[in-house]
């Protein structure tokens, strides 16, 4: 889900440009798992996980799966799709025997963070990412061995 009033920041940006390199994108997929929704052949949804521990996992805890480029097209938002997605992230990280699943949502972005807390994340600024003047990323998390 990409906010049109906020862009891309560097690292992000180049993050998105890279897996469209091919050892790039060689890199990420031997280490992240990237899940397309579909319906009636039509992507309807993406979302990235790293791992715990893998290269380019960025989550504060070294245990937790790392949660990243929920998309929902923009037809399909509000008909529970980031539900279904959300609950295979979930599944997925319970089945590598993850503890937690984290991710980093823009400071600003109110529905995202409303739309993640109500699938039980909560905001730990241990995960913060302060790159201001540029953006500031605000680290949330939700406890799977609860």
């Amino acid at each position: 889900m990409r906010l049109p009033e906020f862009p891309p920041y560097a690292r992000r940006r180049d993050d998105r440009r890279s897996s469209a390199r091919s050892a790039n994108q060689q890199a990420k997929r031997s280490v992240a798992t990237v899940l397309v929704g579909l319906i009636d052949k039509m992507i309807v949804g993406t979302v990235t996980l790293y791992p715990p521990g893998a290269d380019g996992n960025e989550a504060w805890r070294r245990d937790a799966v790392d949660l990243r480029y929920l998309a929902i097209h923009q037809r399909f938002i509000g008909q529970g799709l980031s539900a279904a997605v959300l609950d295979e992230v979930r599944r997925r990280a319970v089945a590598a025997d993850a503890p937690a699943i984290c991710l980093h949502i823009r400071r600003g972005a109110a529905g995202l963070s409303r739309l993640y807390q109500r699938h039980g994340f909560v905001r730990d600024q241990r995960g913060d990412i302060d790159l201001r003047p540029v953006i500031f990323l605000e680290g949330y998390v939700l406890e799977l061995n609860q």
